[in-house]
């Protein structure tokens, strides 16, 4: 994991305003919302309230991108990631036995514990 990641992941689970270099969260909604963006772009959205998550590759469709939005759903604890197969992205859930695949859609609204 790189250091941006390591302070990314940091600033979400401390609920707390943050930035360095192309990444940035700004906490909103009395603390309840969390705005995640990348290169100026709304790459996911965290509401504590109804412990969901919605995330958008902005049509940038690219590793760093897949890789920050990743470090986001490890850090609220969703079940799944983003990866690639066959040259498109899809979210995957590993159920311990197999892998389950959808295709990646933007704006795709995921829950986390």
């Amino acid at each position: 994991m790189r250091k941006i990641e390591k302070e990314l992941v940091s600033a979400i689970k401390e609920n707390r305003n943050w930035g360095k270099g192309n990444t940035m969260i700004c906490v909103d909604g009395g603390g309840f919302r969390q705005r995640v963006y990348l290169h100026g772009n709304l790459i996911a959205v965290i509401d504590n309230l109804t412990k969901t998550i919605r995330i958008n590759s902005c049509k940038w469709r690219t590793n760093i991108t897949k890789s920050r939005m990743n470090i986001i759903l490890q850090a609220v604890g969703a079940k799944g990631y983003v990866a690639q197969r066959n040259y498109k992205w899809v979210y995957a859930r590993f159920d311990g036995k197999t892998e389950h695949t959808e295709p990646f859609m933007d704006n795709m609204v995921l829950s986390f514990r």
